[in-house]
């Protein structure tokens, strides 16, 4: 049978008739086919053709019954009860939800803020020096964990703010630090926080780890690295180093680093005392005179990198410090240090992982003695050496860095090459070495420079130097008894360096014919 509709007029009447009206139409038989959900039907037909901004469109024609309201009132006529609740609990909800979304918000940004404030990076400065390995400050405040971590409550406020003081009245009698290091913004573990440009209000808060001279644990509340490197000379102390009694309030302190200052007079022969504490003690580029105390021999439990280059120190290498067992880089150059390298220095790094740089170059040293069979970097060069580079040598495998330039070695070069596969930089130049080359020496394939001018060799360039893939400076220069050629191989490598001239640093003073 075929289903039949109410008129459009006679639904938006039902829909908008008053109480009794709709009391009727509730007792009124449905229309003929048309099924019992007809009343939902009627509120969904009424919802589609209401118009939000006035009357519905058939409401002029049906002048007899009521107006329908308008706007939103209108909806909220024609939609059940139900749905209207429904719609409030939806709205509800969702009012919820933001709410929820927001608090989360402001949550993560402010975890973002507070990270980045205790993530800020400590001083990073790169000094000025020599071409050769030169040391940068750590970029984070945070140092790697010591063997045994100080607490706060050993360390202590007052202690440590004390021995703080006590430092800077030694270090700098000029006052360059005096409106910074005061007691006043050290309080309340402030000194965390000193810099150049320290203040009191840059020290309150406990601004933990945002330092460049003082650089505390991560709890930030032990001091443990007393950095007073200056960028380019613009803060320079005049003072001299403290006795160790002024440490005495920094248990936690395991780094000294007070670089390219103008610190005067001796290295304090109490240091020593410091044992099992420091661990790395940086004091080149000053104006330290005096010896090197053999009590230092007791840093040795701890004392893993030790430097004074380019001071005015003198006298002998001390053979105590074959103690310094867990010593990885020694630079003593650019001092005045005389006498031989002391054969019980093999001793040196023979704990943990060894010593890895002796650097001993610009000194007034005239024996070579025994080395350490981990060293990957050796520096020897001006100084007064003398006799032949000695065949024990060949034991130091892991050697990658040797320079010996300008002494006065002679004799035959060692037939080593084979020993040294890892060996990348060799210098030899301005001494007195005779013969040929060894054969040998064409087995080291990660060698990139080879400096052999100035020297009294003889004879052909092996052809094993073929093997070289990785040479880009090669110096030959001034032997005037080399002959033959240089293998064809390498003047292609050669001309890649730049600046580098073949005719110059290769053939000149040489009686070497070109390549081939």
């Amino acid at each position: 049978m075929q289903q039949q509709h109410l008129p459009l007029s006679e639904i938006v009447g039902d829909a908008a008739a008053t109480a009794p009206a709709d009391q009727a139409a509730k007792d009124k038989p449905a229309a003929p086919g048309l099924k019992a959900p007809a009343k939902v039907m009627v509120f969904q037909d009424a919802w589609e053709h209401i118009d939000l901004e006035g009357q519905h469109p058939a409401a002029a024609a049906a002048a007899a019954k009521p107006q329908p309201k308008k706007g939103f009132a209108a909806l909220r006529a024609l939609k059940p009860s139900a749905v209207l609740r429904r719609e409030f609990w939806s709205r509800r909800r969702l009012l919820l939800v933001l709410l929820l979304l927001l608090a989360v918000l402001a949550l993560a940004l402010g975890l973002g803020i507070g990270l980045g404030t205790r993530g800020t990076a400590g001083g990073k400065a790169a000094h000025g020096g020599k071409a050769r390995s030169t040391y940068k400050p750590r970029t984070s405040s945070v140092l790697p964990a010591a063997a045994r971590k100080v607490t706060a409550a050993e360390a202590g406020d007052a202690g440590q703010l004390s021995s703080l003081l006590q430092l800077k009245a030694a270090l700098d009698p000029g006052g360059v630090l005096d409106k910074e290091w005061t007691e006043e913004s050290g309080k309340n573990r402030g000194y965390c926080s000193w810099k150049h440009e320290w203040t009191e209000e840059g020290g309150r808060n406990r601004g933990y780890c945002s330092w460049k001279y003082i650089g505390c644990d991560s709890t930030g509340e032990v001091v443990e690295m007393v950095n007073l490197t200056t960028d380019s000379y613009v803060m320079v102390l005049t003072g001299t180093l403290p006795p160790a009694a002024a440490f005495k309030g920094l248990p936690g302190l395991r780094v000294i680093d007070i670089r390219m200052n103008a610190i005067k007079g001796g290295l304090p022969a109490d240091w020593g005392t410091l044992g099992g504490q420091l661990e790395v003690i940086k004091l080149s580029q000053n104006f330290l005179n005096g010896t090197l105390p053999e009590s230092w021999a007791k840093l040795g439990p701890s004392l893993k990198e030790l430097s004074l280059w380019d001071n005015d120190l003198s006298g002998t290498l001390p053979e105590a410090w074959e103690d310094l067992v867990v010593m990885e880089k020694l630079d003593l150059s650019y001092n005045g240090l005389e006498g031989p390298l002391p054969a019980a220095w093999a001793g040196l790094g023979s704990k943990g992982t060894g010593l890895r740089e002796l650097l001993l170059d610009v000194n007034q040293l005239t024996g070579m003695g025994s080395k350490g069979t981990g060293l990957r970097e050796l520096l020897l060069d001006v100084n007064q050496l003398t006799g032949p580079l000695p065949e024990a040598w060949g034991a130091l495998t892991s050697l990658q860095h040797l320079m010996v330039s300008e002494n006065r070695l002679e004799g035959p070069l060692p037939d080593v090459g084979a020993q040294w596969p890892a060996m990348r930089e060799l210098w030899v130049e301005y001494n007195g070495f005779e013969g040929p080359l060894p054969e040998s020496w064409g087995k080291m394939s990660h060698l990139e420079k080879l400096a052999l001018n100035d020297n009294a060799l003889k004879g052909t360039v092996p052809a094993s130097f073929a093997n070289l893939k990785a040479l880009t400076d090669l110096y030959l220069y001034n032997n005037p008894g080399l002959t033959g050629c240089v293998p064809a191989s390498l003047g292609t490598q050669l001309q890649v360096s730049p600046g580098f001239s073949v005719d110059d640093f290769v053939l000149d003073a040489t009686g070497l014919k070109g390549f081939c």
